[in-house]
């Protein structure tokens, strides 16, 4: 469902500033499950988090074709590895976090990776595209 309503809001807004502000409503949603113990709360935070990370790799995707217009193919392998070689260990890590602390400290530690991104696709994403040729 996030699909199509993403697609909509990129197309108005942009990728860079979709992602920016979803992965701001990740971001929050995840120290939101870091800290809340309520069901209700916990269920609304995962929507949150489901909303901020369902448009953001759709974005991703295209903010690389179009920043490395020259090697597109080389920048969506770059970004599906870079992107998908973490989901093979990350549930054993995030698994191992849990049982030696607390879900509390796994979802913080999600919180941090995500803020992470946001930071540095601001910041690598915002340069590159300011210095993109424009295109009709």
């Amino acid at each position: 469902a996030m699909r199509l309503t993403g697609d909509g809001l990129r197309n108005r807004f942009g990728d860079l500033r979709v992602m920016t502000v979803c992965l701001f409503v990740a971001v929050a949603s995840y120290v939101v499950l870091a800290f809340t113990p309520g069901f209700w709360v916990s269920v609304l935070a995962f929507a949150g988090v489901g909303f901020g990370l369902a448009i953001t790799f759709p974005c991703l995707f295209s903010l690389a074709g179009r920043i490395v217009p020259e090697a597109r193919a080389a920048a969506m392998g770059y970004v599906a590895a870079v992107g998908g070689a973490p989901r093979i260990i990350l549930p054993w890590v995030l698994g191992f976090l849990a049982a030696q602390y607390s879900l509390g400290v796994v979802f913080a530690a999600c919180a941090g990776v995500a803020a992470s991104a946001l930071v540095i696709i601001i910041l690598s994403f915002a340069s590159a595209e300011a210095h993109a040729p424009a295109t009709n």
